[in-house]
């Protein structure tokens, strides 16, 4: 039987994030974490020279087509769950442990602080009121405080304190349109 139509490896998905070690050029890194987990296909998210160390985002299977959503500027840190299909846009900074559901669309000027929980389909923006191409817009930073609790589909445009204990995190379907305080439960 024929090679051809075939395809090598398992059908693992998702997204690794590598320290690199100096020495180790990109493509190598990639070729040994493919190889690692047995993957069908493996892509990286930006490039570290041989003579750099650093975190190298390693896209595995189905993830590699979210790279170019990933790769132009957004900052994600350590053991970060990012979900599928969401979208993080160049400026956008997750912070460690961060959760991120499925379809979560995470724009320029949004920092999510440690532990913080993102459930499906919500929207953070940085712009109350969009228009197109308006060259007097500025960007209105939204920061999410850690251990932040946002519910699914919720929508905020406005900055989220920590989450303190016994207090109401932000709930599902909800829009957040300017500052508050966490209340007691």
């Amino acid at each position: 039987m024929s090679r051809r139509g075939r395809k090598r490896g398992r059908p693992v998905s998702g997204w690794v994030v590598l320290d690199k070690p100096v020495g180790m050029g990109s493509t190598e890194a990639v070729s040994k974490t493919k190889w690692l987990f047995q993957a069908e296909k493996a892509g990286h998210a930006g490039t570290l020279d041989p003579l750099a160390s650093g975190m190298l985002p390693i896209a595995l299977g189905e993830a590699t087509k979210t790279v170019p959503y990933v790769m132009d500027g957004a900052k994600v840190g350590r053991d970060c769950n990012i979900g599928e299909h969401c979208f993080i846009e160049k400026g956008a900074v997750l912070g460690d442990n961060v959760t991120v559901k499925n379809h979560v669309a995470v724009w320029a000027g949004v920092t999510i602080d440690e532990g913080a929980f993102i459930g499906p389909n919500a929207c953070l923006t940085n712009d109350m009121r969009p228009r197109s191409r308006q060259p007097d817009w500025t960007l209105s930073p939204t920061r999410i405080g850690r251990g932040a609790t946002i519910g699914a589909n919720a929508t905020s445009w406005k900055s989220i304190p920590a989450e303190k204990e016994d207090c109401m995190p932000f709930g599902p379907g909800g829009s957040l349109t300017s500052e508050f305080e966490l209340l007691p439960v």
